[in-house]
């Protein structure tokens, strides 16, 4: 008996919930070039991010798949800025006495 899907979701897990008499995610997986399906449910779970690159791959499938009208763009995936991680200030220099 197979597993229950997880409760979490994503944009890419909703699409393939929405589309999945147009395509199976076995064929999404080797359509946007992942090696396994394993890797196509890290990213539905969220668990894990694509690169660039499989993230463009997901934004052109999708774009073919729904003829444009249903588009997971590759933004989707950056991290929302409470997320980002903060770039750290340099600390402040001494001021100089002035001479008199």
């Amino acid at each position: 008996m197979p597993r229950q899907r997880s409760e979490k979701t994503t944009p890419l897990s909703e699409w393939l919930d929405r589309n999945q008499d147009k395509v199976s995610r076995t064929d999404f997986a080797q359509k946007v070039h992942l090696d396994d399906r394993q890797n196509l449910d890290r990213y539905c779970r969220g668990d894990r991010r694509p690169g660039l690159d499989v993230a463009f791959d997901i934004e052109d499938v999708t774009t073919k798949l729904s003829a444009g009208k249903d588009v997971i763009a590759a933004r989707t995936w950056w991290l929302p800025p409470e997320q980002r991680p903060r770039r750290q200030e340099a600390p402040a220099k001494p001021r100089r006495k002035k001479s008199r």
